[in-house]
């Protein structure tokens, strides 16, 4: 875990020496070193190397490197870490000026947010999506989309278990708050 982030580090020494090539290779070793016992590390570092590509304009090594991190088991078997990453690299598209093959990455991840109960996650493909459209002046399917995600959405709530203890979390804490004003008044009372 050590050496991946001592990688990683002298990667971005090399970005600030311009050293592409190097950063490129230090980020690669880091990012083997670290799939096998840090996957959340190896998802950091994968990002970092993608924006490298990105910012670099090398967008097919972009897309080459997100779809290998697509095919990890770490990824493949978190259904929310899948659809973090099927967004990521419709972004990708998006820079690459494919709003077609971004589409259709996005309508992935909503589908899996939807069916894995990942309700900011399909909200988040939503937007995406919307925003795809609204630049295609494509109206209906913007319209359609949010209809499709208001008439799911219920469901999707109720199978989502981060919103639902929110919810309880939420509930207790104002049961809690009345529960301790009740107490005030009963002291004031017996005074």
């Amino acid at each position: 875990e050590n050496l991946a982030a001592s990688y990683s580090q002298m990667a971005e020494v090399n970005i600030e020496q311009k050293n592409i090539p190097k950063a490129e290779e230090n980020f690669t070793n880091a990012y083997k070193i670290s799939k096998e016992n840090a996957p959340q590390q190896a998802l950091a570092i994968n990002q970092k190397l993608t924006d490298l590509y990105v910012e670099n304009k090398d967008f097919d090594r972009a897309i080459k490197a997100k779809k290998e991190v697509l095919k990890e088991d770490f990824v493949k078997d978190n259904s929310q870490k899948k659809v973090e990453q099927i967004q990521e690299l419709a972004d990708i598209y998006i820079k690459k000026n494919d709003p077609k093959e971004a589409i259709v990455l996005l309508k992935n991840a909503y589908d899996i947010a939807l069916n894995k109960g990942h309700t900011l996650e399909a909200q988040k493909s939503v937007k995406r999506l919307d925003s795809l459209y609204a630049i295609s002046q494509n109206t209906d399917a913007s319209v359609q989309l949010y209809r499709d995600f208001l008439g799911k959405l219920p469901d999707l709530v109720s199978k989502d278990r981060s919103l639902v203890d929110n919810k309880i979390l939420e509930d207790t804490e104002q049961r809690i708050s009345q529960l301790e004003q009740e107490k005030k008044l009963k002291d004031e009372l017996i005074r």
